[in-house]
């Protein structure tokens, strides 16, 4: 019996391809999806990095093949490319154990039969990034045994501790409120999605606040990861769109995010030495 095949990409890197092959290969039941923003909201072949389409892949596919870097087409990426790669193929991993489905990273030099018309696999220049949006990456050496949420709360302590009571972290239910004193409006507000399937990740979809360009959408996609491995705990910021002008965000509310998740870095692999 024949296998249903995704192939998934990373929607910031292209490769050569022969269309014959390609055709050939699309009819051996692969289909290839990239991971990323689609410039267009009927593009259902191109994935945020949600949950719910990586779920989608596993419920529809019995097997899933990881090709190439996995970058995003974000417009901005702060942090290491490799760490993105990395925590994406965690949650993959995660996928293949919950839904029993195979996932298979295909490395350089491979050989397929199938997969034949990605054998000229060189990046092609000039891909097109998605306007406005940013993901951010860490990933932090840690021991402590802690489920994901708790390294939530851990994150939500420590922005208050960093700034001096500034910034206050309202949180009722599965909502998260970032304000800061004096303004009514928040700045951020933050969703957890509960549909999980480990308690080694939790996804905060962001919804509001002013200075989210996507405060009145339906379904944002902005998110902002936890997911723990036995010996990392990587946070990521992903396709987040910002309301402030370009070089403004970059001068200030992106400069001020990598700064404050860095020192977060740098606190917790420091307890790692105490």
């Amino acid at each position: 019996m024949s296998q249903n095949i995704a192939l998934v990409t990373g929607a910031g890197e292209q490769f050569q391809t022969e269309q014959d092959h390609f055709t050939y290969s699309l009819k051996q039941g692969i289909t290839h999806y990239k991971l990323g923003t689609g410039e267009q909201e009927d593009d259902d072949t191109t994935l945020p990095i949600h949950w719910e389409t990586i779920s989608h892949l596993f419920k529809n596919y019995d097997q899933i093949l990881l090709l190439g870097c996995l970058p995003t087409n974000d417009k901005m990426l702060q942090g290491n490319g490799g760490d993105l790669r990395e925590m994406i193929i965690h949650l993959f991993s995660i996928g293949s154990i919950f839904y029993k489905k195979e996932v298979v990273m295909l490395q350089d030099g491979y050989n397929d039969r199938e997969l034949n018309f990605l054998k000229e696999k060189r990046k092609l220049p000039h891909v097109r990034k998605t306007k406005g949006t940013v993901t951010s990456i860490q990933k932090i050496e840690t021991r402590k045994q802690q489920s994901s949420i708790e390294w939530v709360n851990d994150y939500v302590a420590f922005l208050r501790s960093l700034t001096k009571g500034i910034i206050q972290v309202e949180q009722k239910d599965h909502l998260y409120f970032f304000k800061v004193m004096g303004l009514p409006s928040p700045l951020l507000t933050l969703e957890r999605i509960t549909d999980s399937a480990s308690p080694n990740m939790v996804e905060i979809s962001i919804r509001g606040g002013i200075l989210n360009k996507e405060r009145f959408h339906q379904k944002p996609l902005g998110r902002f990861w936890f997911v723990l491995t036995e010996t990392h705990l990587f946070t990521a910021l992903v396709h987040f769109k910002p309301s402030l002008p370009w070089i403004i965000y970059r001068l200030s509310q992106g400069w001020i995010h990598h700064m404050v998740m860095e020192r977060f870095k740098m606190k917790l692999e420091k307890r790692q030495i105490e």
